[in-house]
C-alpha cells in the first residue's frame, strides 16, 4: 500500500530518500542553490542553518517522486506551506531559463508551479550580506516523525533502531533522550487505520523486557496509573451494612411520602426531557426551513424565545399544537413581516401571541413518542394537520399597530395605478376586509397552497401588516413597475385576493393573441426581453397581506423582494428597435437629458461592436436598423414623452436621494470640509485641508424629502402632487449659516414640474450682500 517511511533521525531519512530516488525510473534533476554575496565568519550567522530553513545547497528530484514543501510562500498566487506533501508531475525551464517544478500537492485541486524562492541575510547595519535562491522542495519518501506532526498519511512504515537481540548501552541512552518522549505516538497516529501501519523491526516475543526500550511506559505515567487504580472507588466500594431487614423493610414500605416524591421527580424529569426533545426538533425545523428574511439575517423563533426563560416556560406549558401555531406566527413576524419590529415591540408581540396561543394552565394532553413523531419530526408532511384544529382562543384576531411599508408621503411618478383592462371586471360588494367579522383563514405556512392555485408558490416571499387596500396602494407606489389587475377601489370591500402584473411582461389576458397591426407596441413583440417575474398574488388574512410569487419564475425570495426596473424601461416603447437599445437610451437620457439622437445611435453601435448586445439586437444593428428615421423618432418621442409636460417625480427624487446628507455626515465630513476651507482662506492650511477644500462645492441634499400625492382621481389613472419640498446645498453654502442672523428666500418661479417652483435660501447680513445657503424645490 502507499506509505511514507518514518525514521527517527535526519541521517536515516537522507539515506532512505537517496535509495528511493535511485529506484525510480527517469532522469535525475539536480538543482544547485544560487548564492549571492560573501560568507564571512564575522557575520555571526551560521550558514549551515540554511539547510534547516528549507533552502538546501542541492536539491535532487525526479518526475513522479514524492516531495515536501520546505518553506512558506505567503502572498503568492500559488501559495504553499511548509510540510505540504505532494508528487512531482513535470519539470521544465521557463523563458528566463529558470527551473519550474509542477507539483500536485495533497488536498489541492490545481497543480502548483514551484519556482526558486529567495532567502536574504541582512547585516547588523541593515545591508544585504547574502542571498540564496533554491527550489523549496525535498524528497519525502521518508521523513522524521517531528516533521510530520499534524499531517495525515495513507500509510506508514516506521523504522526503529535495534541491536539484533542485544540491548547495548548506546541504544538505551538513545531511547532515554527527552526529545523522544511521545515520538512513537506521533508516528503511529498519522494514519487512520491500523491495517496501514508497519513497524520494523518488531520482535515476536511475550517477554516485555525484550521490547524495552522501544515500547515503554513513562515512569511518571506508570506511577499515576497505579495511584488511580488504588483510589478507584468502584473497586473499593462496599455495600453498606444496614439494620436488620425486618425493621427497615417495614419502615421503607410505610414511607409513602418519599415514594410519592420520587415519582413526582421522575415525572418532572420525563416532562423536561420531552420538552427538550420537542424543542430541539422545532429548532431544527425552523433552522432548515427559513433560509432568508425580508431584512437582514433570518431569526429562528425557537432560539429567540429560548433567550427569555420566563417566556420559554410559558410556551412549554402549551400543547404541541399550540407551540407549533405560536412559532409559525412568530416566524412570520420575525422574518416575513415588513417593517421588522424593534425589540420592545417584538417582545410585546411575543407575549401577546403566547397568551393568544392557548391557556398556559392546560398541559399537553399527550406526551407519547407517536404524538411527538407526528407533531414535530413530521413537520413537513403534517403542518396542516397540526394547525387544522384551533384550540383555545382565535389567533386570527391578534391586533397590532399597522406598520405600513411607506410612511406619509410615498413617491409617485404620476403613472396610473389602475389597469384599463380591469375596469370591466365586476367587484364584490360586502363588508370592509379588516372588519371583525372577516372569515377565519389559517396563517400562511410553508406547505399551505394559496387558494388552490398551483400557478403560484406555496410560501409567500414577503408579508405586510395592514388592510389590503393600504398595503397594495403603498406597494405599487414603491414599485411602479407593477400594475394592479383589479380596480383599486374594490380592495376596500370584501375582496381578499388581488393580483399584480409586471408591466414588462405579457399579461395572461393577452397571451396567445396576435398584436393588431397599427396598434401600440407591447411586449408580445419581444418575448425574449420580458420579465420572468411576471405575476404576484396577494392574499389578505388575519390582518396581514401575503405576497405569493409565480412558481414558473424559479426565482428566490430575495429576487422577488428586490424585483425592480429602471424607471421607464418597464414600458414597451417600440415595435422596431430592440428593447435593450431602448433601455440604454432611457438610462442615458435620465442622466444627460440633452444627449442628441446621433450620440445615442453612436453609443448603441459602439456597444454592439464590443459584443454586449443580444444576438437579435446585433442582427438588427448590423442591418442598419437605426437608419429607420421614423422608428427612431417615435421611440425617442415615447421616451421623452414631450406630449406630457413635466418630469418624473419618482426618478427626480431618486436621483436626489442618492446625494442625501444626514446629521452624522453634517457633523463629520461636512464640518471637516468647512474647517479645511477656513484654513485655506487663512493661509494656514495643510495638505489634508487642501484636499478637503476641493470638495467645498459638492452637492448635498438634506434628508427627509417631502413628497405627498393626492388620492387617485376617477378616470385619470394618475395621482396629483400635493406637497413637495427638497433642500439642496453644498459645504461652501452651508458655511454662511455661521454668521446668519436674518434669513430670506428668493423665489425665481422657474417651473420644474407643473406644481413646483425653485427658490434660493439666503443669509442677509447687515453690511454685505446676500449669501446663499441652499436651493429649495417646493410646491407653490
Amino acid at each position: 500500500f502507499d506509505h511514507t517511511v518514518i525514521c527517527l533521525t535526519n541521517a536515516e531519512v537522507e539515506q532512505r530518500n537517496r535509495e528511493y530516488l535511485k529506484q525510480l525510473p527517469g532522469e535525475e534533476y539536480v538543482f544547485d542553490a544560487v548564492d549571492t554575496g560573501s560568507r564571512t565568519a564575522t557575520d555571526g550567522f551560521d550558514y549551515r542553518s540554511l539547510q534547516k530553513l528549507g533552502y538546501r545547497d542541492k536539491v535532487i528530484l525526479k518526475e513522479g517522486c514524492r516531495v515536501m514543501a520546505t518553506v512558506n510562500t505567503p502572498g503568492q498566487r500559488d501559495r504553499i506551506v511548509n510540510g505540504l506533501m505532494g508528487k512531482v508531475v513535470k519539470i521544465y525551464w521557463d523563458g528566463e531559463e529558470q527551473p519550474v517544478v509542477i507539483t500536485s500537492f495533497d488536498g489541492l485541486e490545481k497543480n502548483v508551479h514551484v519556482k526558486r524562492q529567495k532567502l536574504t541575510v541582512y547585516g547588523r547595519d541593515g545591508s544585504i550580506r547574502f542571498e540564496r535562491q533554491q527550489i523549496p522542495l525535498t524528497v519525502s519518501y521518508a521523513a522524521t516523525a517531528h516533521k510530520l506532526v499534524g499531517a495525515t498519511l495513507t500509510g506508514v512504515w516506521l523504522y526503529l533502531p535495534n541491536s539484533h537481540g542485544r540491548q547495548t548501552e548506546m541504544i538505551r541512552q538513545y531511547w532515554d533522550s527527552p526529545w523522544l518522549q511521545g515520538v512513537i505516538y506521533t508516528a503511529l497516529s498519522r494514519v487512520g487505520s491500523r491495517e496501514k501501519i508497519r513497524v520494523f523491526p518488531l520482535r515476536n516475543t511475550m517477554d516485555p523486557q525484550l521490547m524495552f526500550p522501544i515500547f515503554s511506559m513513562n515512569p511518571a505515567a506508570s506511577a499515576f496509573d497505579a495511584l488511580c487504580a488504588e483510589r478507584d472507588w468502584l473497586l473499593t466500594a462496599r455495600q453498606p451494612v444496614g439494620p436488620p431487614p425486618d425493621v427497615r423493610d417495614k419502615e421503607r414500605s410505610c414511607d409513602s411520602e418519599l415514594l410519592a416524591s420520587v415519582v413526582d421527580h421522575i415525572t418532572n424529569l420525563r416532562r423536561e426531557i420531552e420538552n427538550s426533545k420537542q424543542k430541539m426538533l422545532l429548532l431544527h425545523h425552523y433552522t432548515t426551513s427559513r433560509r432568508s428574511a425580508v431584512s437582514g439575517e433570518p431569526i429562528n423563533p425557537v432560539f429567540y424565545c429560548a433567550q427569555n426563560p420566563a417566556l420559554a416556560n410559558k410556551i412549554d406549558m402549551l400543547s404541541v399544537e399550540g407551540q407549533k401555531k405560536f412559532y409559525d406566527l412568530l416566524d412570520e413576524k420575525l422574518n416575513l413581516t415588513l417593517p421588522r419590529p424593534n425589540d420592545e415591540h417584538l417582545q410585546r408581540i411575543v407575549n401577546d401571541l403566547a397568551n393568544e396561543a392557548g391557556d398556559p394552565s392546560e398541559l399537553r394532553q399527550s406526551q407519547t413518542n407517536p404524538t411527538l413523531a407526528r407533531d414535530t419530526a413530521g413537520v413537513e408532511e403534517g403542518d396542516q394537520e397540526l394547525i387544522g384544529e384551533r384550540e383555545g382562543s382565535d389567533l386570527s384576531h391578534i391586533e397590532e399597530p399597522s406598520d405600513r411599508m411607506s410612511a406619509g408621503g410615498d413617491l409617485s411618478d404620476g403613472s396610473g395605478t389602475r389597469s384599463s383592462q380591469s375596469d370591466s371586471e365586476s367587484s364584490e360588494e360586502g363588508e370592509d376586509s379588516d372588519s371583525d367579522d372577516a372569515p377565519f383563514e389559517i396563517p400562511p405556512h410553508q406547505n399551505d397552497p394559496p387558494s388552490d392555485e398551483p400557478e403560484f408558490a406555496d410560501q409567500p416571499f414577503t408579508v405586510y401588516e395592514g388592510n389590503l387596500y393600504d398595503v397594495v396602494s403603498d406597494y405599487i407606489k414603491e414599485k411602479p413597475h407593477y400594475r394592479l389587475v383589479n380596480n383599486l377601489e374594490e380592495l376596500k370591500h370584501q375582496r381578499k385576493t388581488c393580483y399584480l402584473e409586471c408591466r414588462r411582461a405579457v399579461s395572461p389576458r393577452m397571451e396567445g393573441r396576435e398584436p393588431k397591426r397599427g396598434s401600440r407596441p407591447d411586449w408580445r413583440l419581444w418575448p425574449t426581453f420580458t420579465c420572468p417575474l411576471a405575476r404576484v398574488k396577494i392574499i389578505f388574512r388575519d390582518g396581514r397581506c401575503s405576497f405569493y410569487p409565480l412558481r414558473s419564475a424559479n426565482a428566490s425570495a430575495d429576487d422577488w423582494r428586490c424585483h425592480d426596473h429602471f424607471p421607464g424601461t418597464e414600458k414597451c416603447r417600440s415595435g422596431t428597435i430592440p428593447p435593450d437599445v431602448i433601455d440604454d437610451w432611457i438610462i442615458t437620457l435620465s442622466a444627460r437629458p440633452c444627449t442628441s439622437k446621433s450620440e445615442l445611435k453612436t453609443m448603441a453601435h459602439q456597444k454592439n461592436m464590443s459584443g454586449q448586445y443580444s444576438a437579435q439586437t446585433t442582427e438588427f444593428l448590423t442591418q442598419k436598423g437605426l437608419s429607420n428615421y421614423e422608428a427612431v423618432k417615435a421611440a425617442l418621442r415615447s421616451i421623452k414623452e414631450s406630449r406630457n409636460s413635466g418630469l418624473s417625480v419618482t426618478a427626480f427624487t431618486r436621483s436626489l436621494t442618492e446625494l442625501s446628507c444626514g446629521p452624522d455626515r453634517l457633523m463629520g465630513e461636512v464640518s471637516d470640509i468647512i474647517k479645511g476651507l477656513d484654513a485655506l482662506e487663512a493661509g494656514t492650511h495643510s495638505a489634508r485641508d487642501l484636499e478637503l477644500a476641493r470638495r467645498a462645492d459638492c452637492c448635498l441634499v438634506m434628508e427627509n424629502i417631502l413628497c405627498r400625492t393626492e388620492p387617485e382621481k376617477a378616470g385619470t389613472g394618475s395621482n396629483d402632487l400635493k406637497a413637495y419640498s427638497a433642500v439642496v446645498s453644498s459645504p461652501r453654502m452651508l458655511r454662511s449659516l455661521r454668521s446668519c442672523r436674518t434669513m430670506g428666500i428668493d423665489g425665481t418661479y422657474n417651473l420644474t414640474h407643473a406644481d413646483l417652483t425653485m427658490g434660493i435660501i439666503c443669509s442677509l447680513p447687515a453690511t454685505s450682500t446676500a449669501q446663499p445657503i441652499g436651493i429649495v424645490i417646493m410646491t407653490k
